[in-house]
């Protein structure tokens, strides 16, 4: 349930964008529809689960579905609508620094499952 209430305002925002920017992809929308799906599902649950636990491992989850949210979209503006030089270095940026976060995240995961596996030892 968390991940479809989550997935909502995502999925209406990249429906909007696809329907904007469906002509100007032409055949590749096959390929920015799969690559959205799998965008709207780490968004979707990064959300829900920041929405129904919130701590600082879902706020970095969700933070990170949002600079990766940004680069997918401004990589869309950049091939489809306007041509400027800036947008790769900020679609380069975001990526960047979502994998950065990621990695933050990741780590915190593994480190709060540590220590309840530690507690679940001595019990």
């Amino acid at each position: 349930f968390k991940i479809v209430t989550g997935m909502l305002p995502f999925l209406l925002g990249y429906m909007y964008f696809i329907n904007l920017t469906q002509q100007t992809i032409g055949k590749d929308i096959y390929f920015f529809v799969v690559h959205s799906f799998f965008i709207i599902f780490l968004a979707g649950f990064a959300l829900g689960n920041y929405f129904f636990k919130p701590n600082i491992v879902s706020s970095l989850l969700l933070i990170t579905a949002l600079f990766f949210t940004g680069s997918q979209l401004i990589i869309a503006l950049k091939y489809y609508f306007i041509s400027l030089n800036i947008f790769h270095s900020i679609e380069m940026l975001l990526f960047i620094i979502g994998q950065f976060i990621l990695v933050k995240f990741i780590l915190l995961a593994e480190r709060k499952k540590k220590r309840y596996e530690i507690v679940n030892k001595i019990n």
